[in-house]
């Protein structure tokens, strides 16, 4: 299941959001729960999340801290900035920034946005299963170096 939070002052923004939010998962039959967050403090107390819909300019504590802060505690959440001031926007990119929107948000440039991060998010979480000593085991794909072939054995490096 992906977990998406949306980290907004504004309410209606938070709504909105999140009803396209949901639309685009029963469209592309995605299992998601999505939350709401009012503020960044409130997020970073009790948010987990993989995609994260973050607005840059909050009171508080903004979206660009709040992204500094997961980048030490959380760097595999991955967040699209909102904002009407778009001279935010040199400052909001890192590396586990995937775009930006403008608000009031489209929710055609939303969906662009969120078929990359979900594309890439499925490709984390990719997996293989194998059988080792009598247990099956699973191993993420981007933990695999490399597979050998040994006569009738199979060697994975990670």
């Amino acid at each position: 299941m992906i977990q998406i939070a949306i980290c907004d002052d504004e309410k209606e923004c938070r709504k909105t959001i999140a009803e396209y939010c949901d639309r685009y998962c029963k469209q592309r039959n995605l299992k998601a729960c999505c939350r709401e967050y009012a503020s960044g403090e409130v997020l970073l107390e009790h948010g987990e999340a993989d995609i994260l819909l973050l607005d840059v300019e909050m009171a508080g504590m903004d979206g660009l801290q709040v992204k500094d802060l997961l980048g030490r505690q959380r760097a595999d959440t991955r967040i699209l900035f909102i904002s009407s001031h778009e001279e935010a926007l040199p400052e909001a990119f890192g590396r586990q920034v995937y775009g930006f929107l403008k608000k009031p948000v489209d929710y055609g440039q939303l969906e662009k946005k969120l078929d990359i991060v979900v594309a890439d998010l499925e490709e984390q979480t990719r997996c293989i299963l194998y059988e080792s000593t009598g247990s099956i085991r699973k191993i993420s794909m981007n933990q695999i170096l490399y597979i050998q072939a040994d006569g009738k054995y199979t060697k994975v490096f990670l």
